[in-house]
C-alpha cells in the first residue's frame, strides 16, 4: 500500500495514527451546526442566509468562504426559487401604447392590424414565425 501512495512505511502510519488538528475538530462541529441549518430550512438557505443563522442562533462567526468550503464539502447546494421577476419596462412610443382600448371592432380594411412573432426550435436552428392580421377581414 505504500508503494501505492508513494510514501515510506513510517510516515504512513505517522499520519494514520497522528490525531485530529484544531481545526479539522472545529470543521466537522460546524458542519453539524451548517447541515442542521441546512435540512431545518429544506434546502433553501444558502451560505449568505446560513453565516447569519449561524451568528444568530449560535453566537459564531464564520467568514462566507469557510462556509462555502464546508458546504461544498458535504454536498450541500442550496436550491433556487422558481419564481421569476417580471419586469415592464414603461416607454411611450407607438410600440406599448394601447392604441385600440380593447374595442376590437373596425370601421373599414386596412384601419387596424395586430401582429405577433413567435420562434420555433427545431433540431437545425432557430425559425421565426410573424403574423400579420387585418382585424376588418381577420386575414
Amino acid at each position: 500500500m505504500c508503494k501505492l501512495l508513494g510514501v515510506s512505511r513510517s510516515g504512513y502510519y505517522a499520519y494514520a495514527s497522528r490525531p485530529k488538528s484544531k481545526s479539522a475538530i472545529e470543521n466537522e462541529v460546524i458542519s453539524d451546526y451548517i447541515k442542521l441549518i441546512f435540512n431545518e430550512h429544506y434546502g433553501r438557505y444558502g451560505c449568505r442566509r446560513i453565516k447569519s443563522a449561524l451568528f444568530n442562533n449560535y453566537g459564531l462567526v464564520l467568514s462566507r468562504k469557510r462556509i462555502i468550503r464546508l458546504m461544498r464539502s458535504m454536498g450541500l447546494y442550496a436550491r433556487g426559487s422558481n419564481y421569476k421577476y417580471k419586469c415592464k419596462k414603461t416607454r411611450n412610443n407607438l410600440a406599448t401604447i394601447n392604441l385600440i382600448n380593447q374595442i376590437f371592432i373596425a370601421e373599414q380594411k386596412n384601419k387596424v392590424w395586430f401582429g405577433d412573432i413567435t420562434y420555433i426550435i427545431p433540431a437545425e436552428g432557430n425559425l421565426y414565425l410573424s403574423v400579420f392580421i387585418d382585424l376588418y377581414t381577420l386575414r
